[in-house]
């Protein structure tokens, strides 16, 4: 996990899960120790056991904090504005770091996402209570669920149960079946490619050398090049251009 927008304690945990799935022990024995794992971190997050500096998300900001026409769409915009507010220096391309804390009247339903973005140190310095609930379900369990889908046997249904939350609140996995009481019954490793990112817009890369966009499918024995460090060949003009450019695409859309 390398986005800025997952908090440290989100990585920490889906590294754990993935040197389980990595290890050679046996599947009950990986699941079982996920599980158990997943119990016991929720339990000490929701008891405030962790440093609120893992719970800590970091974006940057492409432009003046004040020339974004919705400000409240993006939490660490709404950030940003506040720290200048308070006389702070904030520039162009600068990461802000913030923490989801819980609204004042504590409904989270009718309170603003970015209403309740503060500054880690804002909010450790008014000692504002964190969204555990918000965390748990948006920062930990999308990850955990990508990286278990793979793993026979295990359900987002059973990551969901052992974080504690509700299975039926968190967000939807992608499912072969329209019927949402079983959304959870087949595991993602199972699910057709064509299926499961059937909402994902397609990779298209723009060759160097006649600018034509083209979808990019991976490398296959077709547009292969003997080349590694070219990788690939275009398929409207032929010409191999270098596996940097496209691994540089890749990172500007993540």
């Amino acid at each position: 996990m390398v986005r800025r927008d997952w908090c440290e304690l989100s990585k920490e945990m889906s590294e754990f899960v993935l040197d389980q799935i990595l290890s050679p022990k046996p599947k009950d024995e990986i699941l079982s120790n996920i599980y158990q794992y997943l119990l016991q971190m929720s339990e000490e997050i929701r008891k405030g056991k962790i440093p609120p500096s893992k719970f800590v998300i970091t974006k940057s900001l492409s432009k003046k904090p004040e020339e974004y026409p919705d400000p409240k769409a993006y939490p660490h915009v709404v950030v940003a504005l506040n720290m200048k507010k308070q006389g702070k220096t904030v520039r162009v391309y600068d990461f802000i770091p913030y923490v989801l804390c819980k609204p004042i009247d504590g409904n989270t339903s009718t309170s603003h996402l970015s209403d309740r973005a503060h500054h880690i140190h804002e909010a450790t310095k008014h000692n504002y209570p964190l969204d555990y609930e918000w965390y748990l379900a948006n920062q930990i369990y999308p990850p955990l669920v990508r990286l278990c889908g793979p793993l026979d046997g295990c359900y987002a249904s059973e990551i969901a149960r052992h974080l504690g939350l509700d299975p039926s609140k968190c967000q939807n996995v992608p499912s072969h079946t329209k019927n949402t009481d079983s959304v959870y019954e087949t595991p993602i490793s199972l699910i057709d490619d064509e299926i499961k990112y059937a909402d994902c817009e397609k990779l298209m890369i723009k060759c160097r050398y006649c600018s034509k966009r083209l979808e990019f499918k991976g490398v296959t024995q077709d547009n292969i090049c003997t080349n590694p460090s070219l990788s690939h060949r275009c398929s409207e003009c032929k010409n191999a251009y270098p596996i940097f450019l496209i691994q540089n695409h890749i990172t500007l859309l993540i």
